[in-house]
């Protein structure tokens, strides 16, 4: 296992432990979250350290529209009387969204992120909440999904330290209008030359390698790109009928 993948194995692990403490007042709850973990290999002498901030640390990074961040401040705000329904949805899946990210026992993640969703969905259009969840989830998921992939893809590359310094082209990745790096992004997998720049930077990892070859395919092609959107429909619907 990697790092990561470890400490979440070793946090399950432990979290059954502190659950059974937490409710018999043996410790305060949340005990995981100012923790520092000490990750070794047994095989090598290597260690690294990881602090739980780092194993949920994509938070820092997921980024929203911002004209649905202003839709959301304008019905908490001044008009909030006039849709109590919506502000009541909003402020509740908001609230039960806030303490799945503050949980550090994933059950506890899933359980909260859940009854957000239950909050955000409930309508009378369907018999029951789940074909509410069922329908509106995997369609809200699939608005602006090349987007997401493109800027997925922009981080990992920050995190594998990849040069976006191309003769054809530079791209500040640092860049706070993400809509503009994900452009430019887009715009550089698309040209030839570019692409070929990229994918040879892309070689320090296999993995980020794979998935270079695999968005430039889907940003090319728009008969792939449909096909992408519609299976990752597909997959969302699957998981949230599994959950």
């Amino acid at each position: 296992y990697d790092a990561f993948s470890a400490s979440h194995l070793a946090i399950r692990e432990v979290s059954r432990a502190l659950s059974i403490l937490s409710f018999f007042y043996a410790i305060e709850s949340g005990a995981l979250s100012t923790e520092l973990w000490v990750v070794f290999n047994n095989d090598a002498p290597h260690t690294s350290t990881v602090r739980l901030n780092q194993l949920y640390g994509t938070y820092e990074y997921l980024d929203s529209s911002s004209t649905v961040f202003s839709r959301v401040l304008t019905l908490l705000g001044e008009n909030s009387n006039n849709r109590s329904d919506v502000v009541q949805k909003i402020q509740s899946s908001l609230s039960f969204a806030s303490l799945s990210r503050a949980s550090t026992s994933l059950e506890e993640k899933y359980m909260n992120m859940w009854i957000a969703l239950e909050s955000l969905c409930l309508t009378d259009s369907f018999d029951n909440i789940i074909g509410s969840i069922l329908k509106i989830v995997p369609d809200a998921v699939c608005l602006r999904y090349l987007y997401r992939v493109v800027r997925n893809f922009v981080e990992d590359c920050n995190r594998c330290e990849i040069s976006f310094d191309f003769p054809t082209i530079t791209i500040n990745s640092r860049n706070p209008n993400k809509e503009e790096v994900v452009c430019s992004m887009m715009n550089l997998l698309r040209d030839p030359t570019g692409y070929t720049e990229l994918k040879e930077h892309c070689l320090v990892n296999t993995l980020l390698s794979k998935r270079c070859e695999d968005i430039h395919k889907i940003v090319c092609d728009h008969i792939k790109l449909r096909e992408t959107i519609n299976k990752h429909h597909e997959t969302v619907s699957w998981h949230l009928k599994y959950l």
